[in-house]
């Protein structure tokens, strides 16, 4: 199956850059940022290697910025190359996430992408190169959904991708931010955005050296949202999805988002739940309903251990970390 692809001189198509970006917001105990970058690097002319650079500088960032640890898996060259195994690295790494109800997941593709389902909105992942079978893509829609079986808090989809129907030609620096825009982005909301980099039937572009054009065109918007006094995700994604001039055919690039995400108020408790996030440090929380067995600990004293779990000592001393 041959994913669209077309180079423009001196722009160059960017087959199929799709991002889904799942940031899951932190309230009683902010914990692990989850980060999935998957960039078809293989492909050097469509700004993967770029794109795949700046998501990485922006997970850092969060971290850096907020009480969030990042946790970051990173699929690229070979693995999404024919052969590679690029489907099953990626379904897998998103099957076993283990989210806890306040983490963060941050899930990333950069690379080809088609439409072969004319009833979908979304597009399917051309997880192992351009040429990637129909039954071997990663449908945008079923990360979405997935994710969704997960119950973060707030996640976010985005897709800057090609979603046209396959073998249809076509293709697809550092901003300052004050800390408290990424704290009140990253842990203050619930909800989830799912957003791609074209509507359906549209090529999405981009260029090597420069990424492409939609991811960068977001990234833009955030960092500004996140130097503003008030930053909201409504906001940076109505100026994410402006149209795209492009100089091809097509003429534009649509972008699209469903933004469905709530403020939840928790700014006030936010500093408390970051200081008490850290690993080792001991956390009060409720007793836990349950009847005295082998686990009860010995106090209602909890910590966070160096695995990020929560955990408390049994009379023994024997460091127990219940499941619920």
């Amino acid at each position: 199956m041959l994913f669209c692809k077309t180079k423009l001189k001196p722009l160059l198509a960017h087959s199929a850059l799709v991002a889904t970006l799942v940031l899951v917001s932190q309230g009683a105990w902010a914990q692990t940022l989850h980060a999935i970058i998957v960039a078809d690097t293989n492909d050097t002319q469509i700004g993967a290697s770029k794109d795949r650079d700046d998501i990485n500088k922006l997970v850092s960032q969060i971290g850096e910025n907020t009480c969030l640890q990042p946790s970051t898996t990173v699929i690229d060259g070979d693995s999404v190359a024919p052969g590679g195994g690029g489907y099953d690295k990626v379904k897998s790494a998103i099957e076993n996430l283990s989210i806890a109800p306040n983490d963060v997941v941050l899930f990333y593709y950069s690379g080809h992408g088609a439409n072969a389902d004319k009833g979908s909105r979304w597009p399917g992942l051309g997880v192992e190169g351009q040429s990637t079978p129909r039954s071997r893509w990663i449908e945008l829609a079923w990360v979405k959904e997935t994710l969704i079986s997960k119950h973060p808090r707030f996640f976010m989809a985005m897709a800057d991708a090609c979603n046209v129907l396959p073998g249809s030609g076509g293709s697809r620096g550092h901003r300052g931010a004050q800390r408290s825009g990424y704290e009140q982005l990253f842990l203050d909301y619930s909800g989830y955005i799912i957003a791609s980099g074209s509507i359906p039937d549209q090529y999405s572009f981009g260029k090597e050296g420069v990424g492409g054009y939609f991811t960068q065109q977001f990234l833009k918007s955030l960092y500004k949202g996140l130097n503003s006094s008030s930053p909201d995700w409504a906001g940076i994604m109505a100026q994410a999805t402006q149209i795209i001039q492009v100089k091809h055919d097509q003429k534009q690039q649509k972008p699209q988002a469903d933004v469905q995400v709530t403020n939840s108020g928790a700014r006030a408790s936010r500093k408390n739940a970051c200081a008490l996030s850290a690993p080792g440090t001991p956390i009060p929380v409720p007793p836990i309903p349950s009847p005295i067995h082998e686990g009860t600990c010995a106090d209602d004293v909890y910590y966070i251990n160096g695995n990020g779990e929560r955990c408390c000592k049994r009379q023994t001393g024997v460091e127990f970390c219940p499941k619920d």
